[in-house]
């Protein structure tokens, strides 16, 4: 979503989220899951695979205005 904390750190559409905060993310589901239970304007760790490199951000939870949208992501 354009202006989301995922966004402004630089995510894209491809890219694969292995972790969050040290722990392995299975599904869209699971990472889902864990980042709307997170406090909003905390800190989360964020591994993820970007054009074939593993990266590692440090990005802060936020409510997004926009509607949710559907993404398919493969399994």
């Amino acid at each position: 979503v354009p202006g989301s904390p995922a966004d402004k750190a630089g995510v894209s559409l491809g890219d694969v989220v292995t972790e969050i905060d040290g722990k392995p993310v299975r599904s869209a589901t699971e990472l889902a899951t864990r980042v709307v239970t997170v406090p909003l304007g905390s800190s989360i760790r964020v591994r993820l695979r970007k054009d074939g490199t593993d990266r590692e951000l440090l990005m802060a939870t936020a409510m997004i205005a926009e509607p949710q949208q559907q993404v398919s992501v493969p399994s």
